[in-house]
């Protein structure tokens, strides 16, 4: 029973840091979203005049 308590345990942390870093990867895809948009928009613009 005291094992199965370690595994709670190390399986709660694990989620923790798994979701952590599913956040920080969706920020960075934002990110790069943002560039990409803002590159496409200036190259569009360019092509335009």
């Amino acid at each position: 029973m005291e094992m199965m308590n370690y595994y709670i345990i190390l399986l709660v942390v694990f989620a923790m840091v798994a979701l952590g870093e599913v956040f920080k990867l969706k920020k960075e895809v934002r990110k790069l979203n943002k560039v990409t948009d803002f590159l496409l928009k200036q190259s569009q613009e360019e092509k335009s005049q």
